[in-house]
């Protein structure tokens, strides 16, 4: 029941995200993005591992949930919720991206590069 609720979680925040509702913040981890909530605290972070049988890197995908002190509830990585969603890889590197560039303001960053090319180049 735990893991249908983190996917369900999962699923409202890329929502919410999306709609530009929920504002991601920088941690002092660099691949780590924080949304505050009123009791809780959630973050999304990738680390990068290595697969010795494939000898390649790749990068793994965790979502933790914190209480209003800071202390760890639960985390799940993407083994944990692809016993119950199939897509729980995808779902968890697009939350990455799309926190990163929320955190980031990369919306604006982009806008004013473009500007700026536009009007003093």
């Amino acid at each position: 029941m735990v893991v249908e609720k983190a996917i369900k979680i999962l699923n409202e925040i890329i929502k919410k995200t999306r709609e530009g509702r929920l504002q991601w913040e920088k941690t002092h981890r660099e691949d780590t993005f924080q949304i505050s909530l009123t009791d809780y605290s959630i973050q999304i972070e990738r680390e990068e591992r290595f697969d010795i049988a494939m000898n390649d890197k790749y990068f793994a995908y965790r979502l933790k949930f914190f209480d209003e002190r800071g202390r760890l509830i639960e985390d799940f990585d993407q083994s944990d919720l692809l016993e119950v969603e199939s897509n729980a890889s995808r779902a968890l590197h697009e939350l990455f991206v799309i926190a990163r560039r929320s955190a980031n303001k990369t919306e604006k960053a982009l806008d004013d590069i473009l500007n700026e090319l536009e009007n003093n180049v």
